[in-house]
């Protein structure tokens, strides 16, 4: 995420909850040095379930923790195929495994 999406992130949180959360130089440095690594569509659209959902602001855990998942989603569906119903508990794997391991 770039400096000018963290702010923007910050703006929106601060416009939904006025009262609750201000925008300082120390709130921005810290949000932009733990959110760096993750895509701004994606946190936005968190910040944005959390608002619709939620009277207190989000924390920074609660936009990485669901970003991060997000993100892992978003990989499995475009790169891999999810595969519970052939082995419980594994999540996803490449795509290509999963018509190996059937074809066999």
């Amino acid at each position: 995420m770039t400096d000018h999406e963290v702010k923007e992130l910050l703006k929106v949180i601060h416009l939904a909850y006025p009262l609750l959360f201000k925008i300082t130089q120390e709130r921005y440095e810290l949000w932009r040095d733990r959110l760096q690594d993750i895509a701004f569509k994606i946190a936005h659209a968190r910040v944005m379930e959390h608002v619709n959902n939620e009277e207190y602001p989000p924390s920074i855990a609660k936009i990485r923790g669901t970003a991060a998942k997000k993100q892992t989603e978003d990989i499995c569906e475009t790169t891999m195929r999810p595969i519970e119903l052939y082995s419980p508990g594994t999540k996803c794997i490449p795509a290509d495994m999963v018509d190996y391991i059937l074809k066999n």
